[in-house]
C-alpha cells in the first residue's frame, strides 16, 4: 500500500468514524459550498475539532459505538498500532481523542494534498437530495468531495478520495 493510499483510508475511516462535539456547537453550513469552506477553514488553522464537527453526525454517532466496542477487544492492538500508541494509551483516549490522533497522522502524511485542499476553488457543486458532490482540483488532480444533509445542515464526508 502507498503512502498515499494509506493516509486515505485512514482519512475516510476517521470522517466516517470520529467526531461529535463532546459539547456540540452546530456548525451553520447551510450550503455545501459553506461546509467546503468551513472545512478548508479548519484545515488551514489545524483545527481538528472544527473538522470533526463538520462530519455527519449519524455516522458519528454509529461509529462511536463501533469504536467503543473495537477498542475494547482484541483489535486495539492493531488501532493503537496505526496510531503509534501503546493499546493501553488507546483503551484509555477518548473518541474525540482518537479522532484528532487520527486526522492528524494521515493529513500529516499528504502535505501537498492539505496546502492544496486549503487554496482550491469549488469547481462544481451537484446536489441530489441530501447528498451532494464538490469537484474541485487538488495538488493537481481533479477531487471530488461528498457531503451529506442532516437536519439542513451540510456535513463533509470526506476530505480526501
Amino acid at each position: 500500500m502507498t503512502r498515499s493510499t494509506g493516509a486515505a483510508i485512514l482519512v475516510t475511516l476517521l470522517l466516517s468514524a470520529c467526531g461529535g462535539s463532546e459539547t456540540p456547537e452546530a456548525p451553520r453550513n447551510t450550503t455545501p459550498e459553506a461546509a467546503f469552506a468551513a472545512a478548508q477553514k479548519g484545515l488551514a488553522a489545524g483545527d481538528w475539532n472544527a473538522l470533526i464537527d463538520l462530519m455527519p453526525p449519524s455516522r458519528l454517532a454509529q461509529q462511536k459505538d463501533v469504536f467503543e466496542r473495537t477498542k475494547a477487544d482484541k483489535d486495539a492492538g492493531m488501532m493503537a498500532m496505526q496510531l503509534e500508541v501503546k493499546p493501553e494509551e488507546l483503551k484509555a483516549m477518548s473518541f474525540r481523542e482518537f479522532g484528532r490522533r487520527l486526522l492528524t497522522k494521515a493529513l500529516a502524511e499528504e502535505p501537498e494534498y492539505v496546502a492544496g485542499f486549503v487554496d482550491a476553488k469549488v469547481e462544481n457543486v451537484k446536489i441530489d437530495g441530501d447528498s451532494a458532490t464538490i469537484t474541485t482540483t487538488v495538488a493537481g488532480r481533479k477531487v471530488e468531495i461528498p457531503l451529506a444533509k442532516e437536519d439542513g445542515l451540510w456535513y463533509v464526508s470526506r476530505l480526501i478520495n
